[in-house]
């Protein structure tokens, strides 16, 4: 039993030393703010973070998709896709879109 502890505990040691010793792969890392959203055109809503602890600069991949004001308000233009992105803190935060057509 002890040397299996031995065994783990240098083995967890050896992976944290080389965690250490890689570099970053990028100053910005990104999550996933809820996958995927599927709209129709000409709807309209609001996105946000909750708990945010800075600014917030909202952006769309397509604007002739779907616009976003820097309040988090949304507009679906057309049909297509594009992903929104929010950036805060160094942070980017992306949800994929999907617009359909309108009913």
């Amino acid at each position: 039993m002890k040397r299996r502890k031995r065994i783990i505990a240098i083995l967890l040691m050896a992976t944290m030393v080389l965690m250490l010793a890689m570099p970053a792969a990028a100053k910005t890392r990104q999550y996933s703010i809820g996958g995927k959203m599927t709209v129709r055109v000409g709807q309209a809503g609001q996105l946000s973070l909750s708990n945010p602890t800075g600014k917030i600069r909202w952006s769309s991949s397509n604007k002739k998709v779907i616009t976003i004001r820097q309040n988090g308000v949304w507009v679906a233009k057309k049909r297509g896709k594009a992903v929104i992105t929010a950036k805060m803190n160094g942070r980017l935060f992306r949800l994929r879109v999907v617009v359909k057509k309108a009913k």
